[in-house]
């Protein structure tokens, strides 16, 4: 009988560094026990990327930030708001359609379990960035003489900022996920090239990180779908398109007025005119986001909008 040693460092499983999953289909279908080390290589990744909120937050020199920083972190403090939602929904919806598909397509049905279960990680890591700048913004007022008004929302802005989103196809889901996240990526880092205090640049680069490899994720799980047979491409180019789109999702933040919705806040929602971004300085390397997450899940490769919606419009009639 063979006796693990449970105090070794090399411990079943823990052989390389973890990392996102680029490959959940496979990763399920083609290896014993696959959902289970699905599972497991989830959570190394997520506790080798953990970080303390309340370190960064004490580097930060209160009195000193710039008026722009502090508009950064009020506005990234009610943005993070909305993602919760996201999370929420996601949990529910990958659970309904992991019963959905268990016996008419049961490796399906785990890659549903996979997802859900890797919401909870994004779930949390999302709630150190929400608390992080949330807390920051009311620190910051505390310690300055000009200080900004309605740093914190109130119980009743929370509230209606945790709004559930609408349900849609999975598949499309996770695509608009992968492109928002990517997005945040983008803004996280132009927000610390404009910083100028050490500790928040930090901060912006680290949330910045994460972000980025939540777009991993939404690709790998969105890519599964398609490689599982039961899912259509045409999900995935038509919300890149909605986002490409002239007056599209992307150029949400620079309208003139707030949306009324009876469904779910925005992100732009509650960003201040003077932080809202010309389309315009954004536009390319959205493009060059939005483009790679296409041939990610995919395999379609596009340069322009004119060659997405040629490729979306080649699938209609498919």
């Amino acid at each position: 009988m063979t006796i693990v040693n449970v105090h070794s460092t090399q411990l079943p499983l823990c052989e390389s560094k973890p990392n996102v999953e680029r490959n959940v289909w496979d990763a399920i279908t083609k290896n014993d026990n696959g959902l289970f080390k699905t599972f497991w290589q989830q959570h190394r990744y997520h506790e080798a990327r953990r970080w303390s909120v309340v370190d960064f937050i004490n580097e930060i020199d209160f009195p000193n930030l710039t008026m722009i920083e502090r508009t950064y972190i009020k506005n990234a403090g009610f943005a993070e708001l909305t993602t919760k939602p996201g999370a929420d929904r996601l949990t529910r919806q990958a659970d309904e359609e992991c019963r959905k598909w268990s016996k008419k397509n049961p490796q399906l049905s785990a890659v549903m379990q996979a997802c859900g279960t890797w919401s909870r990680y994004w779930n949390e890591e999302e709630s150190h960035h929400e608390m992080a700048f949330l807390y920051l913004s009311y620190a910051v007022n505390q310690n300055i003489d000009n200080p900004l008004l309605n740093v914190v929302p109130s119980d009743e802005e929370i509230i209606d900022f945790r709004r559930i989103y609408p349900d849609d196809n999975m598949l499309r889901t996770l695509t608009i996920l992968a492109m928002s996240e990517g997005i945040a990526t983008m803004q996280y880092n132009d927000c610390a090239d404009a910083a100028t205090d050490p500790a928040l640049i930090a901060l912006f680069r680290k949330i910045s990180l994460d972000e980025s490899q939540h777009m991993r994720n939404f690709v790998s799980f969105a890519k599964a779908l398609v490689e599982s047979g039961e899912f259509d491409i045409r999900d995935v180019l038509s919300m890149a398109v909605m986002f490409m789109r002239e007056d599209g999702e992307i150029y949400g933040n620079s309208e003139n007025r707030i949306k009324e919705r009876d469904t779910h806040v925005n992100w732009w929602d509650a960003i201040d005119d003077n932080c809202k971004r010309d389309p315009t300085s954004e536009e390319k390397e959205v493009k060059q986001i939005i483009f790679k997450i296409v041939e990610n899940i995919t395999g379609i490769k596009v340069r322009d909008v004119e060659e997405l919606e040629e490729a979306w419009m080649e699938q209609l009639v498919v």
